[in-house]
């Protein structure tokens, strides 16, 4: 077993320090997922998936699991009152900060994920570079099998779909 997922909320992040202690010392033979964006607390930014939010939940989250990254961060739930702009600007930069390594999303409709998945493409369209969530990064149940955005066919696989 290499796959560990888990949730800052579970037991107000002790499932992480609890699973960042099982890991310590093996943190490069796993693959470490968790998940943010179900309330935390009474405060404006304690939910959703704010720009603020989601800096401090993976600082939060990083230091609990006892460690500098993390392979996959979903967003548990569709946050509608950030836009998704704001979101998936937060992820891109955590991404190119070396905290996150992939971005997914959990309990979202197909609408919302193609909506997060069109402005996206619309970034990218406008300064002529891939920006945001990439759909080689989402990880859904059953497309993701076997793909792995390390796998350097992956990107010839889907080039011919973003032209």
């Amino acid at each position: 077993m290499n796959f560990f997922d888990t949730v800052d909320v579970y037991s107000d992040g002790e499932s992480e320090r609890v699973l960042g202690e099982a890991i310590r010392g093996r943190r490069d033979r796993i693959i470490l997922s968790t998940k943010t964006g179900l309330r935390l607390g009474d405060g404006v930014n304690d939910v959703g998936a704010s720009r603020a939010r989601l800096m401090c939940a993976v600082d939060a989250s990083l230091r609990r699991l006892g460690t500098d990254y993390i392979d996959l961060l979903q967003l548990h739930a569709f946050d509608a009152h950030t836009p998704l702009e704001e979101s998936l600007r937060a992820l891109d930069d955590l991404v190119k900060a070396g905290k996150l390594r992939h971005v997914g999303v959990s309990n979202y409709a197909a609408w919302q994920l193609m909506k997060a998945l069109n402005i996206s493409w619309g970034d990218r369209q406008g300064r002529g570079e891939w920006r945001g969530a990439d759909v080689r990064n989402c990880w859904m149940p059953g497309f993701s099998r076997g793909l792995s955005s390390h796998d350097p066919g992956t990107h010839q696989r889907f080039s011919s779909h973003r032209r």
